[in-house]
Parts: C-alpha cells; sequence; structure tokens
C-alpha cells in the first residue's frame, strides 16, 4: 500500500526513479549508458527488497531491459482445466510514467499476492507471472489469477497461484506464438 510505496522510495535514490529507460527498449537503443542505468535500478531494487533476484532472470532484466519476445504464449493449468494466455514481462524503467517495471509492480502488489513472489510480467486479463524469492522454490516462475489477489493488505496464501517453470530460464523456453483461432 501506501506505506510500502514510501518505504521503497525512501530507500532507492531519486535518480534511479528517473531512469530514462522507455517501456519497450529492449535492445531497440542498447548503449552503455543504458546498461549502467539498469544495472543501478536492479541493484538499488535488490537493495530495498533485501535480496538478489535469481541469475538467469537479472541477466535477462541487464540484457534486454525486460523486453518481451514475439513468443510470449504459455499454458497455465488449475489442475482442472488448461488455457492459453500471454505475457507482458515488466523492465528496469522507473518513474511517473512506468507501468511495466518490476520495482513499481513490486509496490503496486504487495500485500494483494503471496509474500514470497516478484511480478516480472502480466497477461492481458491482469494476471500475473512472478518469480518466487522462496528458498525452497527460489527462482521458480508462477501464475496468479487476479480473481484471488487481496486488497486489505494481508498477503493472501498461494491459493489462485499455479506453477509455470522451476526457473526464468525454462519459463522462456516453453514460450510460444500466441495460437490464432
Amino acid at each position: 500500500g501506501q506505506r510500502d510505496t514510501k518505504l521503497l522510495r525512501s530507500l532507492v535514490p531519486s535518480a534511479a526513479l528517473r531512469c530514462p529507460l522507455p517501456p519497450t527498449l529492449g535492445n531497440t537503443l542498447f548503449s552503455p549508458s543504458f546498461i549502467s542505468d539498469r544495472q543501478k535500478v536492479l541493484e538499488d531494487f535488490e537493495g530495498a527488497i533485501g535480496l538478489r533476484l535469481p541469475e538467469d532472470y537479472r541477466t535477462y532484466l541487464l540484457e534486454t531491459g525486460g523486453e518481451t519476445p514475439k513468443a510470449s504464449s504459455f499454458l497455465v493449468s488449475d489442475g482442472l482445466e488448461s488455457w492459453e494466455t500471454e505475457v507482458y514481462f515488466f523492465g528496469l524503467q522507473t518513474g511517473p510514467y512506468s507501468l511495466h517495471s518490476v520495482p513499481d509492480n513490486f509496490i503496486e502488489y504487495s500485500g494483494r499476492i503471496p509474500t514470497h513472489l516478484v511480478p516480472v510480467g502480466v497477461d492481458p486479463g491482469g494476471n500475473l507471472v512472478s518469480i518466487s524469492l522462496e528458498p525452497e522454490i527460489f527462482g521458480s516462475i508462477y501464475f496468479s489469477d487476479h480473481d484471488y489477489f487481496t486488497y486489505d493488505g494481508v498477503a493472501p496464501p498461494d491459493f489462485g497461484t499455479y506453477f509455470l517453470a522451476d526457473s526464468f530460464t525454462r519459463f522462456l523456453e516453453v514460450l510460444k506464438t500466441f495460437a490464432e483461432s
């Protein structure tokens, strides 16, 4: 909530919050200055949450800025049925117009999804794709159904959260082009 926003903003230097990375930067403007900006935002975010993100995800963020690949479709199963959806990844851009940043979405969903998850992307329906920082399942990727988000600030259990892959690398490997009907 508001308290979490103030806490993270107090921990992240204002220069990092104005990082000049456009939402779909990816490799389009890949240059040393953007790499150092990404590194700074990533390190500030990790410092603010007190944990280091999994290496494969860190590498992806630093190399692409969080750009969503063309093949972005994946299957979700709740044990009874399966469906196909797409992911739009969050990046390292921050500031007032960064609707798709890891730091800003971490703040936005704090207390609404299980506490061990960091949002890394969203599907067209507002459901989250997240990475776990819990030691036993560190780096695993999960889908969180928005119907089960809480809005009272009390972190919910893992109900409505479905396993997708055991690592970010493995998740990228299973992504495919969305099946047209």
